[in-house]
């Protein structure tokens, strides 16, 4: 049995040592860079697939690891994906998470902060003498006002003709 010493560790932008490769079957050669077999006409097209750097052209032996290493180091915030420059990050926040509010047009960057702004600002009341909130579709605002600061809501009534009178509910 023969016996193989570790390989160093590749630098990012120079290839892997060769490894020892197999014995080529008629019309397969070995990638340089992985020792698989390929069809020789394949050769050119496995390492550009496999091995080349859609960043920089460099054929190396693992391109994710290559390129998280070099090239990806702008993390989003709001996904898992990672970017060459805080241009094309910025583009991609822009692109994939601002939403913009349907009622006012306000920005924001997650589904939570612009559910919230909803909430807030387009589906509540505040109480004018204590500043309290209440969401409109509750209908909590006049029993508010009457149980804690004794204000009763009124409304007008019609009465007959032109006679019109406002009256406590």
């Amino acid at each position: 049995m023969e016996e193989y010493s570790p390989l160093p560790a590749p630098t990012p932008h120079q290839p892997a040592p060769k490894q020892p490769t197999p014995t080529p079957k008629p019309g397969k050669a070995p990638c340089t860079l992985c020792s698989k077999l390929v069809k020789s006409r394949g050769l050119t097209q496995h390492m550009n697939m496999q091995h080349k750097c859609r960043y920089c052209s460099v054929m190396v032996e693992n391109v994710d690891e290559h390129i998280s290493e070099l090239h990806e180091k702008e993390p989003c915030e709001y996904c898992s994906k990672k970017f060459e420059s805080e241009a094309s990050l910025e583009k991609h926040i822009d692109a994939a998470h601002l939403q913009k509010c349907e009622q006012c047009d306000e920005e924001y960057y997650s589904e939570d902060s612009l559910q919230a702004h909803v909430i807030d600002i387009h589906e509540s009341e505040e109480c004018d003498i204590c500043n309290i909130k209440f969401l409109i579709a509750d209908k909590m605002m006049d029993e508010h006002k009457d149980k804690v600061h004794g204000i009763k809501t009124k409304t007008i009534k019609q009465f007959g003709g032109m006679m019109f009178m406002m009256v406590s509910d």
